[in-house]
């Protein structure tokens, strides 16, 4: 009943499901509802064959087609797929093959090497004692997606093709594990259900009017929750279909967006900025240009708006799908620097908090009143079980009620639209004031010299911390003295929150989801030898 890919294919097997641009392996290729509804169900069939119940299978592969067919193929034999964020270092990727344990570990030709370097150090439960505490250890299966091996023993992705097994996929059944990027702690692996797919689906096609005639342009990584669920699984849900690019490419994204037939697609912020310095400009096919991953500064949406460019800003994050909130490009200019309300079937609430004393509110866990900062909870269908094999991180963020306590700080106007302030942990006082970085580097992004900027906190002997505003300059543009900046922000921004210390960096470092790395930025600052002259 809820394995759509099953029920499209039996209502339009002959419609392109996704359509795989070239890449510098292999020439472009295509499925039909049809074919990726087989092979899916052949696939569960022969990894069912050798792995048991509940088995991880970890994927180490740039952007394919066969991402899609293992998702199926899990959630209909009762297996969890563990895309793993091929951008990490080796130390991190060890550390989340070690945590997730899995039966096997599928990689394609860009990726061989490091598929060695993960089997060499591999090791499961013995699957007789699968999932308890048994002691016995053995090697994780290799399986090749091209035709270059890790091991010897391993075997071809192909060579697993039996005959269909579709199964039931239950609601509950957890068919994913996305390990969240870390930036600000260690990566956790968050359990995806089916349910959560199914309703982000739902709620996705309703939020942006998707149709079956929609084709999107997906170049987000699909380790990451953008790349599989902003746009993708709801996709496929609503009958439509994937333009899938290996990686991004600029100008390559702006030949398939200028070409007729994409009618939207998923980016972040810098991603957006190539593309429009690549030449990206309006088109009457396009509908919807959904951003998120990171902050949108008002003044790229400015650019694009000003461009006729439908640029959709919103709000997610691994634990409750990428979109909690959407921003219709029908809500007007004036909606800049919010990201919406909240999409179908999510309940969100901005809770009073011990770190926003400075508001003189009961920080008791009431409910925010408008335009008070609070942490944003969320609660619906969309939601996460928790994190896998970590109860204790679980109780933390999921309380009885069923809201999901996100860390993130946002304020809610008079007409119920979210805006994002911070991170919860990213906040520092200042002096006995609150501040937030992310609200800063937002107001400070508005200078015309600044191409990008971040705050972060240094210690200070006077007022506890203060802040160090770490930016990019626009080409060719001379650095403004601290003095010229410090003036310029006192026009925008509260004296608390106006940084103590600049510094001028070639490029801020980014997680592969296009968010500031703050722990690298961190380091940065702390080494102190980084300023741009």
């Amino acid at each position: 009943m809820h394995d759509f890919l099953r029920r499209w294919a039996s209502i339009a097997p002959d419609r392109i499901a996704i359509e795989e641009v070239a890449s510098a392996t292999r020439g472009a290729r295509a499925w039909t509802y049809g074919s990726l509804d087989d092979r899916a169900a052949r696939i569960a069939a022969g990894l069912a064959a050798t792995l048991p119940t509940g088995a991880r299978i970890a994927l180490v592969s740039e952007g394919r087609a066969e991402v899609f067919e293992l998702l199926f193929a899990c959630a209909r034999a009762k297996l969890t797929l563990v895309p793993l964020n091929t951008r990490q270092p080796l130390t991190k990727l060890r550390a989340i093959v070690a945590s997730a344990e899995p039966a096997a570990v599928v990689y394609d030709d860009t990726f061989v090497e490091l598929a060695h370097e993960l089997l060499a150090h591999a090791s499961i439960t013995e699957p007789s004692a699968w999932e308890t505490n048994g002691t016995t250890r053995v090697t994780p299966r290799g399986i090749a997606l091209g035709d270059r091996r890790a091991r010897g023993e391993d075997v071809a992705y192909e060579s697993l093709l039996g005959a269909a097994r579709y199964g039931d996929v239950a609601l509950e059944d957890v068919p994913l594990v996305l390990y969240t990027s870390g930036t600000t702690a260690a990566p956790k692996g968050v359990c995806i259900t089916w349910r959560q797919v199914v309703f982000n689906a739902v709620s996705t096609a309703l939020a942006a009017g998707l149709t079956e005639h929609d084709r999107a342009l997906a170049c987000l990584p699909l380790f990451h929750t953008g790349g599989l669920h902003c746009l993708a699984t709801p996709l496929l849900h609503r009958g439509g279909s994937i333009v899938l690019t290996p990686g991004f490419d600029a100008e390559r994204e702006v030949a398939l967006l200028h070409r007729g037939d994409v009618t939207t697609t998923i980016a972040v912020p810098t991603m957006y900025e190539s593309l429009l310095a690549a030449g990206l400009h309006a088109q009457p096919h396009l509908r919807a240009l959904l951003c998120g991953g990171a902050p949108l500064s008002r003044a790229l949406h400015e650019r694009f708006h000003d461009a006729g460019l439908p640029m959709r800003q919103g709000y997610g994050l691994t634990e409750v799908g990428p979109n909690c909130f959407t921003l219709s490009p029908l809500d007007g200019p004036h909606r800049f620097g919010t990201v919406g309300v909240p999409t179908f079937h999510l309940e969100a609430r901005l809770v009073r908090d011990g770190s926003f004393e400075s508001t003189g509110s009961a920080a008791d866990g009431s409910e925010c009143d408008a335009n008070e900062p609070g942490e944003l909870w969320l609660r619906g269908p969309a939601v996460t079980t928790g994190y896998f094999r970590a109860p204790e991180l679980t109780a933390q963020v999921l309380d009885a009620d069923g809201y999901f306590h996100t860390g993130d700080v946002l304020v809610r106007d008079e007409d119920g639209f979210f805006a994002v302030v911070d991170r919860k942990k990213d906040m520092f006082v200042s002096g006995g004031e609150n501040v937030y970085p992310a609200a800063v580097a937002a107001a400070l992004a508005m200078h015309p010299a600044f191409a990008e900027v971040a705050v972060v906190p240094v210690p200070d002997a006077r007022w506890g911390e203060v802040g160090l505003a770490c930016f990019v300059l626009r080409e060719d543009v001379a650095r403004p003295s601290d003095e010229a900046l410090r003036a310029w922000s006192r026009a925008h921004l509260a004296g608390y929150e106006i940084p103590r210390h600049w510094r001028a960096l070639d490029a801020l470092p980014r997680t592969a989801t296009g968010k500031t790395d703050r722990a690298a930025l961190r380091t940065i600052v702390e080494e102190g030898n980084h300023e741009r002259t």
